[in-house]
């Protein structure tokens, strides 16, 4: 069976702040562990799945994630479920969404102290699952290549 390969890069964004700086302004911070890339070979049968940790802390201890997946993913029109994108925080707390066009998800988190050194026990996860029905219906090299990340303290 060939191989073939699905390559995603997660992007951090920026996000403005709402509103008029104040002295005591709350923060957040992300960082994506082991590099950017997400990637997964695909053989021919069954669904892929790409997962990434990431080191999200917030001065509040409470945060959302913004997921921003632009363009047509694998070529699925609105409506048709294409990947299922999963969230969990540093508590294990998961969430997931559907997806198919482009789309702005946003998940909340919470971030446990010591967060900021991106300690093994304060880490969270973002996973993107493809199913064998959308790898199976496209042609290959048709699916999207980016996923931008930002994180905002609640």
């Amino acid at each position: 069976m060939p191989k073939f390969a699905i390559p995603i890069a997660l992007v951090l964004a920026t996000v403005a702040p709402a509103g008029p700086a104040i002295a005591e302004e709350a923060s957040a911070t992300l960082k994506i562990l082991s590099g950017s890339s997400m990637a997964a070979d695909w053989y021919g049968e069954g669904g892929i799945t790409m997962r990434k940790q990431l080191c999200v802390s917030s001065s509040t201890g409470r945060y959302t994630l913004d997921v921003n997946i632009p363009g047509t993913i694998f070529g699925k029109a609105s409506g048709d479920s294409a990947i299922e994108v999963r969230f969990a925080d540093a508590a294990g707390f998961g969430q997931s969404k559907n997806v198919s066009g482009p789309s702005q998800l946003v998940f909340s988190g919470t971030s446990a102290p010591g967060a900021e050194q991106c300690a093994s026990d304060t880490l969270a996860s973002i996973e993107i699952y493809v199913p064998a029905t959308t790898l199976t219906s496209q042609p290959a090299g048709n699916y999207f290549d980016q996923i931008s990340l930002a994180v905002r303290p609640l």
